[in-house]
């Protein structure tokens, strides 16, 4: 039987993976943006998404990749 997650439980999860991103973004000096339901949540008010949302230039994705 799944285990049953709260609204927290999915944010948490979220923050931490966004942190860590964002912590490889900038030590590889790629330029990005939030986007999606994640900067609606951070620009105007909480609600609740499944997925992460990076803009990142097309020339960084090989450097990301590794």
């Amino acid at each position: 039987m799944a285990e049953l997650k709260f609204f927290w439980d999915y944010m948490t999860e979220h923050v931490d993976r966004i942190r860590r991103v964002v912590e490889l973004l900038a030590r590889l000096r790629v330029t990005y943006a939030l986007i999606g339901g994640h900067a609606v949540s951070f620009h105007a008010r909480p609600r609740l998404t499944v997925d992460i949302d990076f803009l990142v230039a097309m020339q960084r994705i090989s450097a990301i990749e590794k």
